[in-house]
């Protein structure tokens, strides 16, 4: 019987041909002595590099039977097929922009009609609701979808103000950041299997309710606008908070809806009660002075944008409640870990201040730094 991690282990041509040419002698042949380019001899050698191709697609094959192994498509086949689970898709960067009619003429816009776009990146946003007309001294919210999906088309605050198209005398900027969600990775999926299983205890464990919001769905399919959850068991009262939070912070009310749905369907129990709820927003602002390295020849815009991108990328994958740092009592939004991630965005950058005091957080309390920068190119 051929042992797992035989049939696990990588083996190349090069490696196959030599076990056949032992084979061979060991049937009494003078293999070794088969001239290089002989008949026998590339005869051995076609079939080793065509059973090579034989082992490789069994070797995957069998990876594909387990979790931890599994990967790409054929992960996705094991997770749909033996945990009923579907690896969630790239959702396209969604926000709102500010358009304003400077100009003496009247525009009307229907969806998808107008394309915005962020001149540093090259990335473009569609308009994506109802007609709407512009008349000439208005300003209005339009609310805009990225042409493609994925996080690469997310972008900062003030960052989309260009038009694919010129039309006089509209101007055009983003207040808050545009964002959007990369697919499911083959790690993150796997963790969803193996909580899925948590579904099926009668006792409601904490990977229940972790498979339900990380799994919950718009009626149109879609995932909810959900990139953060924390899961509280009060066993003296048996009540289990669900708390949420979305890439920009506090999530949409019928988001919060659709994960209580998806409780309600994969992990509340009869005997347990359930309260969902929306993570508060804790608001700080910091006046953060960056130090930049002239001699690298980038402008402080550059530096800037880098900065707050890894700012923006850092505050949004923070964890509901904060961390915590004992013998520290509380919990934070810790100074040294956002600065590290801003110290990391671009080459230039040696130094910055202003990100402090850490911003203590409950454990329903998620926190966000709104800053005003000054850049020194040094």
């Amino acid at each position: 019987m051929t042992d797992i991690d035989d049939l696990l282990a990588e083996t190349t041509a090069d490696d196959l041909l030599e076990t056949m040419l032992s084979a061979a002698e060991a049937l009494g042949l003078p293999a070794r002595s088969w001239r290089i380019g002989g008949a026998l001899r590339v005869t051995y050698k076609v079939c080793a590099s065509v059973f090579s191709g034989q082992n490789t697609i069994a070797r995957e094959l069998a990876m594909a039977s387990f979790l931890p192994l599994s990967s790409g498509g054929w992960l996705t086949l094991l997770a749909r097929h033996m945990y009923g689970v579907e690896r969630i898709t790239a959702t396209f960067a969604t926000g709102e922009v500010t358009l304003t009619n400077t100009g003496a003429n009247f525009y009307t816009f229907d969806a998808d009609e107008i394309k915005f776009k962020n001149p540093d990146t090259g990335k473009v946003y569609s308009y994506s609701g109802t007609s709407e007309t512009m008349n000439p001294g208005e300003s209005k919210i339009f609310s805009v979808r990225a042409v493609e999906q994925g996080s690469e088309s997310s972008t900062s605050a003030g960052t989309v103000t260009n038009f694919e198209t010129t039309y006089l005398g509209l101007v055009v900027n983003n207040t808050d950041p545009i964002l959007g969600g990369d697919a499911e990775t083959d790690d993150e999926l796997r963790a969803r299997c193996l909580a899925k299983l948590g579904t099926l205890s009668l006792l409601g464990p904490s990977s229940a309710y972790s498979y339900a919001v990380t799994s919950a769905t718009r009626p149109d399919g879609s995932a909810v606008d959900i990139n953060r959850h924390s899961v509280k068991n009060d066993s003296l009262t048996g009540i289990v908070t669900v708390t949420v939070a979305s890439p920009s912070g506090t999530p949409d009310p019928l988001d919060v809806g659709y994960v209580e749905d998806s409780i309600d369907l994969w992990a509340r129990q009869d005997i347990v009660s359930v309260t969902v709820q929306a993570a508060s927003t804790v608001t700080a602002a910091r006046t953060v002075t960056i130090w930049a390295r002239a001699s690298v020849g980038v402008s402080a815009t550059v530096i800037q944008e880098a900065a707050d991108a890894a700012l923006t990328a850092a505050i949004i994958s923070y964890p509901i409640g904060g961390l915590s740092k004992p013998p520290t009592v509380g919990s934070y939004l810790y100074e040294d870990f956002i600065k590290s991630a801003m110290m990391g965005s671009h080459a230039a950058i040696y130094e910055i201040d202003g990100l402090g005091p850490d911003i203590a957080l409950l454990s329903n309390e998620i926190g966000e730094i709104t800053p005003t920068y000054i850049v020194r190119m040094v």
